[in-house]
């Protein structure tokens, strides 16, 4: 007998309505990341040390003609110009309000990529350093793109996104490794909602996620623990592993923060149903915890 999925919340709605302030005690910086060059990222100890640390911020990663034809992308994207983003998320806006004509792009908070087009629509995922990097993490010559998007915040309030497992959101098998590559496209900073994670804590392997601001980690379990906050210039890149603990805070600056983020993993990774992957991370249906 087939065992049935678990019910899964209205993820669409859940991200739309605007959201409460988040405690500023849940991205609490207790260290600022050092970055390194791409050089260096290709050694063996900046491998043992992501394996450790579940880390690396690597500056220079895209150049800025990269960084650049990117960014009008994206542009390109949130506006509407061009429609390879499989999915446009929009800011939360108060009950009985709308943008305003022509005000799209100030409002979109995600664009998402199909895997199968990413290249096709002109985002960089082969991009050279970036994919050597990434196979010298993940310690294998053959790797596949599994997620592909982009990620705004908009200024004066682009909201949250709460602490998660990225791991958490894949139907891939237990023990696939995965790294993520988060690439700034505007400078990122503690003030804009640049990315905050808990040093080490992908060594604690998969912990349960709740419905509540979004599919998350359970904020009391992350209050005050103490974030290493990653600041990076335009082309800077973190490369983390997939069951690093990490967040954004909402962007109280009047800067945008845009950033392209990609996963990769062996190629050929083992897919598991989408209810064994609740059995490990949690009921996407729980909203409390």
């Amino acid at each position: 007998m087939t065992t049935p999925e678990p019910t899964i919340v209205d993820t669409v709605a859940l991200k739309r309505r605007p959201l409460p302030a988040h405690p500023p005690e849940l991205y609490t910086v207790a260290a600022v990341a050092e970055t390194i060059d791409v050089k260096q990222a290709m050694s063996d100890a900046a491998r043992d040390r992501y394996r450790d640390r579940g880390w690396l911020a690597v500056e220079g990663v895209w150049d800025e003609p990269t960084v650049v034809g990117a960014a009008r992308l994206l542009d390109d994207l949130a506006n509407g110009r061009d429609s390879a983003a499989a999915e446009r998320q929009m800011e939360a806006v108060p009950d009985g309000a709308s943008a305003t004509a022509g005000e799209a792009a100030p409002q979109v908070r995600k664009l998402g990529f199909s895997v199968m087009l990413a290249s096709e629509s002109g985002l960089p995922v082969h991009e050279p350093t970036m994919l050597g990097i990434v196979r010298h993490l993940l310690g294998c010559a053959d790797v596949e793109l599994h997620q592909a998007m982009a990620l705004l915040k908009p200024p004066a309030g682009g909201r949250e996104k709460p602490w998660h497992q990225d791991h958490a959101f894949f139907d891939l098998a237990a023990g696939t490794p995965v790294v993520g590559v988060w690439l700034a496209i505007d400078e990122a900073t503690i003030a804009n909602g640049c990315m905050h994670l808990l040093d080490g804590g992908h060594r604690d392997g998969p912990r349960p996620h709740f419905a509540i601001r979004d599919w998350q980690l359970c904020d009391t379990d992350m209050l005050g623990l103490g974030a290493v906050a990653v600041p990076l210039v335009p082309g800077g890149a973190l490369f983390f592993d997939g069951l690093l603990p990490h967040g954004t805070p909402t962007n109280r600056s009047e800067s945008r923060r845009r950033a392209v983020q990609l996963h990769f993993c062996p190629a050929g990774a083992g897919r598991v149903s989408k209810a064994e992957r609740f059995r490990t991370f949690g009921d996407r249906g729980t909203f409390t915890c």
